[in-house]
């Protein structure tokens, strides 16, 4: 019985590196393309549940997340929106469609306004960026 339960356990020890490995893969493979417009290189998605769990574990990785919510509470839905950033010098950078209500970017240090667009109601947020640090960006429209 012992010898039996021996085997086993080295056996499991010897799986988990490519368990783990084949985990991160599965991480890897749920997130979505990036995408560049000039210094920004972002990624854009999370309605599906895998590519949610992906996108997750990797943001922090990215100086900026934002998230884009309609309703309160419970009645909280996750939508796809209109989205730009633009450089302190009024510049913008960015101007796309999400494809699910979150984007992770990453972009050079510096002060940027983000602006989101859903049911002809625009929001908009002042966020300093800086390399090594991450700041999560919520913007919800109430219902």
């Amino acid at each position: 019985m012992r010898t039996r339960n021996r085997v086993l356990c080295l056996s499991l020890l010897a799986a988990a590196p490519f368990a783990a490995s084949n985990a991160w893969a599965a991480i890897d493979s749920s997130m979505p393309a990036a995408k560049t417009a000039g210094p920004v290189t972002y990624v854009s998605g999370g309605d599906a549940a895998g590519q949610a769990k992906a996108m997750d574990a990797k943001a922090s990785g990215y100086p900026l997340e934002m998230l884009f919510l309609w309703g309160r509470g419970a009645k909280e839905t996750p939508i796809d929106v209109n989205w730009s950033i633009k450089d302190a010098a009024g510049h913008e950078l960015v101007d796309a469609r999400s494809s699910g209500p979150e984007v992770l970017a990453s972009l050079p240090n510096g002060r940027y306004t983000v602006t989101a667009r859903y049911d002809e109601t625009t929001l908009s947020r002042n966020v300093n960026v800086h390399k090594g640090t991450h700041d999560t960006v919520v913007m919800e429209w109430p219902s």
